[in-house]
C-alpha cells in the first residue's frame, strides 16, 4: 500500500526533524513497619533528538502532584520533585489523560515479624468488560454502514441479499471473534523496553488468519494481493461477487468500481451515513472503541514512562512481585508505559520481615522467615481480638531453654475438653514444624 508506506515515511521524517519529547515519572517508596511510607516523586520530560537535557514537566501534572505534598525538592536538572510521608493510602499524584493513580500499603504485624503489601495502579481505565462491549458496538456500526452502502450501490443486483446476509452474519461474528483475540493481547502489560508485545501481536495475527481461512473469508495465498492498489481492488471485487454467488460481469464490475476509487468510495460513505443518523465526526467517534481499544496500533510509541523503586526494609524477603529485585540496592524496580490500552497494569510487592530479636529471645534463633513466616502471620492475623490476645500472651512466655514444642502444643486459645487429646493450634503447628527442620544458613534474598 503506497499511501501507507508514504505515511510511515513522513511520520518518521517528522519525528527525526522535530524530535521526540517523552515524559517520565519516577516514584521511590520507602515503606515502614508501622504502616507509613515515605514517597518521593519526580516528573520531567526529555527531547530524544535535541541536546536540551531535562525539560520541565507538564504544568497540570506538576500542579496535581503539588496538592499532595508539603515538601518540594529542588532539582538542578529541571525535574519537578516532591517528598512526603503517608499512611496506608497512596496519594493520587500521577496525572495522565484525566485519570490518576490509585494504591495502598498494608502491614500485618506479629511478635515474630511482619508482612507488608504495597500496590499501586497507574492512571488508566480498568473497565475491561465495558470497553470490549463498546468495541463490539463499534463493529455493529461498521457492519451497518457496510450493508447500507451495499444496498445503495448494488440496488437491484442479483445476489445482494446473499451478500448482506454474509456481512450481517458470519462476517460480523468472526470480526468480533478476531477483535476479542486482539483485545486479549492488548491486556498484556506494556513495558518500556519490551519486544514481547510485538511477538504477541504477530502470534495473534497468525491465529486470526488461520481462523479466516478455516471459515472461508480469505486465503493466505491471497494476502499479497492486498498490498497494492490494483490487485487489491480486483481481489475485493472478486470476493464480493463470490459472496453474491454470481460472476463478476461488466455490470457488477461497474457498480463495484468504488473499491478501487477513493473519490467514489468517499461519496458512497457520505451517502450512507444519514441512514445511520450520523455525520462523519460522529461516525469516527463511534469507531474509537474499536480503533483505539482493539487495534491500538502503535508505530512510534511515545507514552509516558513510569518507574517505581520500592526500598525493602532490612532483613525483608520479597515474596511476590511483578517487579525485579536488585540484590545490591535492595530495591524492587518496575517500569511501564502509560498507554491507552484496555487496562492499566498495577505494580505490587509483598514481603515478610522476621523480628530477629524477638525470635532469638523466645525461640532461640530465627526459625520463621520467608514463606513459613508469611503463612504464620496470615494465620495469626485471621484470629479475632480475643483469641489473638490469648495467643500472644502465651507466646510471650515461651522459653527456649525449655522444651519449645511441648510449650507450643500446650497453648490453646479456646476451651479444651477434659481428658481428650487436642491437636496443637495451627500457629503452634507451624512453629513446631519449623523448629524440627535442620538448621541451615538462609540467604535473605532467597524467597
Amino acid at each position: 500500500m503506497p499511501q501507507r508506506r508514504l505515511l510511515l515515511a513522513a511520520a518518521a521524517a517528522l519525528l527525526l526533524a522535530c524530535g521526540c519529547v517523552r515524559e517520565f515519572v519516577q516514584v521511590k517508596v520507602e515503606p515502614r513497619p508501622d504502616g507509613s511510607f515515605v514517597r518521593t516523586v519526580r516528573l520531567w520530560k526529555v527531547d530524544d533528538d535535541k541536546d536540551k537535557g531535562v525539560l520541565p514537566p507538564d504544568t497540570n501534572a506538576v500542579a496535581n502532584a503539588a496538592e499532595h505534598y508539603m515538601e518540594r525538592i529542588e532539582d538542578k536538572e529541571g525535574a519537578a520533585g516532591f517528598r512526603g510521608t503517608f499512611y496506608h493510602t497512596v496519594p493520587t499524584d500521577i496525572l495522565h489523560a484525566g485519570d490518576t493513580n490509585r494504591g495502598a500499603y498494608t502491614v500485618w504485624r506479629s511478635p515474630l515479624g511482619h508482612m507488608a503489601y504495597y500496590r499501586e495502579r497507574p492512571p488508566g481505565r480498568v473497565d475491561v468488560r465495558t470497553r470490549f462491549h463498546e468495541a463490539e458496538a463499534s463493529i455493529d456500526t461498521l457492519v451497518k454502514l457496510t450493508t447500507t452502502m451495499a444496498r445503495q450501490q448494488l440496488d437491484g443486483e442479483a445476489g445482494l441479499d446473499k451478500l448482506v446476509a454474509y456481512l450481517d452474519g458470519p462476517f460480523r461474528r468472526d470480526l468480533k471473534e478476531a477483535s476479542f483475540h486482539l483485545y486479549a493481547q492488548h491486556l498484556q502489560p506494556r513495558k518500556a523496553k519490551d519486544k514481547d508485545n510485538e511477538k504477541g501481536l504477530i502470534a495473534v495475527a497468525a491465529l486470526i488468519l488461520e481462523l479466516a481461512e478455516e471459515r472461508g473469508h480469505l486465503k493466505a495465498k491471497d494476502l499479497p494481493k492486498l498490498s497494492e492498489d490494483k490487485p487489491r481492488a480486483e481481489f475485493l471485487m472478486q470476493l464480493i461477487a463470490r459472496r453474491m454467488e454470481r460472476p463478476l460481469d461488466a455490470a457488477l464490475r461497474g457498480k463495484l468500481a468504488l473499491v478501487g476509487n477513493a473519490v467514489q468510495a468517499k461519496a458512497a460513505f457520505e451517502k450512507a451515513l444519514p441512514v445511520l443518523g450520523l455525520d462523519g465526526k460522529q461516525f469516527e467517534q463511534q469507531m474509537l472503541p474499536f480503533t483505539d481499544t482493539v487495534l491500538a496500533f502503535e508505530i512510534f510509541p511515545t507514552h509516558p514512562t513510569v518507574r517505581y523503586d520500592l526500598v525493602l526494609p532490612p532483613e525483608a524477603e520479597l515474596r511476590h512481585s511483578n517487579g525485579t529485585l536488585d540484590a545490591k540496592t535492595r530495591q524492587v524496580e518496575h517500569t511501564q508505559l502509560l498507554t491507552p490500552r484496555p487496562v492499566s497494569r498495577m505494580f505490587f510487592a509483598l514481603w515478610s520481615v522476621p523480628d530477629t530479636a524477638w525470635q532469638t529471645k523466645h525461640l532461640g534463633g530465627v526459625v520463621l522467615r520467608g514463606q513459613a513466616l508469611e503463612e504464620y502471620i496470615t494465620w495469626e492475623s485471621a484470629l479475632d481480638d480475643a483469641h489473638a490476645k490469648v495467643w500472644r500472651q502465651a507466646v510471650e512466655r515461651l522459653d527456649p531453654k525449655q522444651d519449645l514444642p511441648q510449650q507450643l502444643a500446650a497453648i490453646h486459645t479456646g476451651p479444651v475438653p477434659v481428658d481428650e487429646e487436642v491437636a496443637p493450634e495451627e500457629g503452634a503447628r507451624l512453629l513446631i514444624s519449623a523448629l524440627k527442620r535442620p538448621k541451615k544458613m538462609v540467604d535473605p534474598l532467597d524467597p
